[in-house]
Formats: structure tokens, C-alpha cells, sequence
């Protein structure tokens, strides 16, 4: 039988050939055997492949999104129709055979190392600016104040670039699934729970403080057990103001501590 091939969104393909559908995403191949598949839904741009599972609450979904509607369907007809009657088992999930994509050395090592060299420069600044302040003459008042005024800019810029560069880090290298609500805490910080599922089938939790039945969230193949939202403009808007704040603090300061030291 020649390989029907489905192509969505964010270089995903679903591959269906050999009593099997193959799906490729960001975070590796994944080969569903037939006998795993209760169902395959198609909904405009979106295809579902659900696994079988004893319990319709454990079901473990596939998706998807940014196909051709027409495409989809089509994709979606052909499964269904090859689906064995009788020769299923109770739980997809374990004949599901995942060949994930191996995860270089986490980039935080590079992000926090140059965190810390930048803070450690600045306590010495710091340190040199109260220990020599007596001794100041014209720039002497920058000293009490350029150091930690320096230091500040810094973790503001430093806190608002990490925040930029992991929403950057799940745009690009995330996997898009859909988180169904669960349940509601109580308490003070009361929070939304919803509940979805990684490539491999494993459940996991992401708590928000507004949201209605479903949301769409994004996880990165190595750490599926935190997810994020899309990122709103207003929210992006403050976070590159914090960074541009924090870096003209952090300049000042620094100019502060030169001039300090050049007086």
C-alpha cells in the first residue's frame, strides 16, 4: 500500500503505511500500530488519533494542527476505515513505539553561567565602591549608589531576558498540545487545573488563573511536566520594557562606578 502522508504545522507529519500510522514532531517519530487506535477524528485543520485505554478519562491523544482540512478528512477516512474490529488491546499507550529526539546539554548552563559572571563583577564594583568611598572627591556620593544601582538594572534586565528568551525557546523548539480543565483549587490562590498529555503518553498538570474548558499550551520535548501559554501582547510589551529599564539601569550604574574610579 503507498503511504498516505499528512503534513501540519510546526514540521508535524502523520505517515500512514504498514498497518501503522507514524507520526514526527519536534520532540521525535512515534509508531502507532493500528491495533492501539480506538479512533481518528478530523476538525477542520486538526486530526486526533486517540489510543485505546481502559478508562475514557486515561485516553492518550496525538494531534495535529495546521493540516489541510481536506487532507485531514481524507487522512482521517482512510485510518478509520483500515481500523481492525476485533484485534485491539486495552492500552495503546504500551505498544506505542517512540524513538525520541536526544536533547543537547540544557542552554541554562551558558544562561546562568553568564548570569553569575555579570553579578560577581558587580559585587566586586560594589565591594570596591564602599571600601573607597572615604577617599572619593568629585564622584565621590556615585559610590553608595552607582554599585547597587548597577546591580538592580542587572537583575531586572537579566530576570525579564530569561523570561523572553524561554517563551523565544517554547515558540521554537515547544510541542502544541491541548490541556483539558480538571478541577479548581480552593484557598486564596485559587487556580484552574488542566490536565495533558506528553508524546509519551504520561500526564501532567498546568495551572492557571482564568481559562474555560480547554487550553492550548506549549512543552519542550525534554521537560514535558511544565508547560506555557501563548504569551499576550500586553504581557510582552511589559517584559520588554522591564529589559530595557534594567539595561539602562545597569548602564548608568555602571558609568556611575567607572567615573567613581576614574575621579
Amino acid at each position: 500500500m503507498t503511504a498516505l502522508v499528512l503534513l501540519g504545522s510546526d514540521d508535524t507529519a502523520l505517515r500512514f503505511e504498514e498497518g501503522a500510522v507514524h507520526l514526527r514532531r519536534a520532540d521525535g517519530e512515534h509508531r502507532i500500530p493500528l491495533a492501539a487506535v480506538a479512533r481518528v477524528r478530523a476538525e477542520g485543520q486538526v486530526v486526533e488519533v486517540r489510543l485505546t485505554a481502559a478508562d475514557e478519562d486515561d485516553e492518550t491523544t496525538y494531534r495535529v494542527e495546521g493540516a489541510s482540512a481536506v487532507e485531514a478528512g481524507a487522512f482521517a477516512e482512510a485510518v478509520s476505515a483500515a481500523l481492525p474490529a476485533h484485534e485491539t488491546v486495552a492500552d495503546g499507550s504500551e505498544i506505542v513505539v517512540s524513538r525520541l529526539t536526544p536533547v543537547p546539554l540544557p542552554r541554562r548552563i551558558a544562561e546562568w553561567g553568564g548570569a553569575a559572571l555579570v553579578t560577581l563583577v558587580l559585587l566586586g564594583l560594589l565591594s570596591r565602591d564602599v571600601l573607597r568611598s572615604a577617599e572619593r572627591g568629585e564622584f565621590g556620593w556615585a559610590f553608595p549608589f552607582a554599585g547597587p544601582v548597577a546591580f538592580v538594572g542587572a537583575a531586572l534586565a537579566l530576570s525579564a531576558g530569561h523570561a523572553l528568551h524561554r517563551w523565544w525557546s517554547y515558540g521554537r523548539d515547544g510541542v502544541t498540545t491541548t490541556a483539558e480543565f480538571s478541577h479548581r483549587t480552593d484557598g486564596r490562590r485559587a487556580r484552574r487545573v488542566y490536565r495533558y498529555t506528553d508524546a509519551a503518553g504520561r500526564s501532567h498538570t498546568y495551572a492557571s488563573k482564568r481559562g474555560g474548558g480547554e487550553l492550548s499550551v506549549r512543552y519542550l520535548p525534554h521537560a514535558p511536566y511544565r508547560a506555557v501559554t501563548a504569551v499576550t501582547p500586553w504581557r510582552l510589551v511589559g517584559l520588554v520594557t522591564r529589559a530595557l529599564t534594567g539595561a539602562a539601569l545597569c548602564v548608568g550604574g555602571i558609568v556611575g562606578v567607572v567615573l567613581s574610579v576614574g575621579d
